[in-house]
């Protein structure tokens, strides 16, 4: 074993500094948690960096969807089974259809068991695999008593309920991650009594989770504001939570309390074990702690720019994107010793993933177009209109469709999140958008810009 690995019962040597992130595994950190969140982003990775080409996925896509077994599709589309399987970490379509044949593979099974033990030729029905298959059977009976789009219901509801239990934080997240059409989610709810309080029960013990696993990063001084947005929340929500209900504001102020704690015991342990040998003065301590905090926190922050570096973004988009600027990555390339070899690492990456034409000024309005455009497709792909999703960035979708018709990495963008949404018709919003007069289009007005919106002329 290593030195970095985490032996059973010892602290990962990532903790504090991303455990459970790729950031942990980078920091040398080899517990479970910092290994399965770096092969999740291997995987991610590799799929982004060698994508099947569209024509081809949709092909294998089809094939699957009439029930063509996995390596079949993959020979009749070209390809092989590995890049098919490969495509479910970045594409929900194919994670869904993949899902969806790996259950039929196992009623096969559970079928051929059943011939064996009827016909004497073998199987134990008292066995392990036979337990597991249970499931199946019930699906096969009630496929046979009330039909196969009772089925077909049944098994979309335990999807839904499975990706809310996996930590889905809304019904259309969990609807995404199964691979269901938004426009489904009102038929598997209609008339449904127990599925609706199934959701609602799911959807507070996810929150309910969230809360508890924030409350341990607080009190640990974990990087509480990293796991809250990995799992599709914020520090604001979890505020709320607290303000609604006591019992969580009364854990969030223990929480606090002893991450107050750590940090006093921490700072006193350091200053011990420096002033051996010498006296030092207490406002030395209380600077030195007060840069060991700042260094701290420069980490937590290059461990959200860092991956978005690495998937092509500009710097200015990315530090953007975390809410910082360059006065800001300046200070902290000279504080936090690797950070100007990471970032150097991490941009030789992903210049190659980015497109020479997209490239604009890290400050000023370049990088409001470019915030204002990343909430716009996040917008879209949560289901609102294009009308919609420009109201809330503070413009029109005159805007929307210039920058649609300028930007090609914000048009791709654009058009997989509305791709999540089979119901939607992007291309009518679009056209109508461009049959408008508009003779006057306001440029965004994003939250937290303190800059006036000015007007471009139509």
């Amino acid at each position: 074993m290593t030195e970095a690995a985490a032996a059973p019962g010892l602290a990962c040597v990532a903790d504090g500094r991303g455990c459970g992130t790729p950031l942990g595994w980078r920091n040398k950190g080899r517990c479970p948690a910092c290994t399965e969140a770096h092969n999740a982003e291997s995987r991610v990775l590799r799929a982004r960096r060698n994508p099947l080409p569209p024509a081809t996925l949709e092909v294998v896509i089809e094939q699957l969807g009439v029930g063509v077994p996995l390596v079949e599709a993959a020979r009749r589309a070209g390809t092989t089974s590995k890049r098919v399987r490969s495509m479910a970490a970045i594409n929900p379509r194919v994670a869904a259809l993949l899902a969806a044949a790996d259950d039929k593979r196992l009623v096969r099974q559970v079928v051929a068991h059943l011939v064996a033990v009827a016909t004497g030729e073998g199987g134990d029905p008292q066995a392990e695999a036979w337990r597991m298959m249970a499931p199946a059977l019930a699906d096969v009976e009630l496929a046979v008593s009330q039909g196969p789009q009772a089925l077909a219901r049944a098994v979309e509801q335990r999807r839904l309920l499975e990706a809310l239990a996996q930590g889905a934080p809304t019904l259309k997240d969990a609807a995404v991650r199964a691979g269901i059409a938004a426009c489904r989610l009102r038929v598997l709810l209609d008339g449904d009594r127990e599925f609706e309080e199934a959701v609602e029960q799911a959807q507070l013990d996810t929150r309910r989770r969230v809360v508890e696993q924030a409350l341990a990063r607080i009190a640990e001084d974990r990087d509480p504001e990293g796991y809250l947005a990995q799992a599709g929340f914020s520090m604001q929500w979890l505020n709320g939570q607290a303000a609604g209900d006591l019992e969580v504001a009364r854990a969030l102020a223990e929480a606090r309390e002893r991450r107050k704690d750590r940090r006093a015991a921490a700072r006193a342990a350091a200053a011990a074990q420096e002033g051996s040998g010498r006296r030092r003065s207490s406002r030395g301590d209380l600077r030195a702690a007060r840069r060991a905090d700042t260094v701290q926190r420069d980490r937590v922050k290059l461990g959200r720019l860092l991956p978005l570096l690495e998937e092509g973004a500009t710097v200015g988009d990315a530090l953007a994107a975390i809410g910082s600027n360059g006065s800001w990555l300046t200070h902290a390339r000279r504080r936090v010793p690797e950070a100007e070899r990471q970032i150097k690492a991490a941009c030789a990456v992903g210049r190659g993933k980015r497109n020479p034409q997209t490239v604009r000024s890290s400050s000023g309005p370049a990088t409001r177009d470019a915030r204002a455009r990343q909430e716009i497709v996040a917008a879209v792909a949560s289901g609102d209109t294009l009308k919609q999703a420009a109201a809330k960035v503070g413009t029109v979708p005159a805007w929307v469709l210039r920058q649609h018709d300028k930007v090609d990495a914000f048009r791709q963008a654009l058009r997989a999140a509305a791709a999540l949404h089979p119901e939607y018709d992007l291309d009518a919003d679009l056209e109508k958008a461009r049959r408008g007069n508009a003779q006057r289009v306001p440029a965004p007005r994003l939250r937290g810009d303190s800059t006036p919106a000015g007007a471009a002329a139509g």
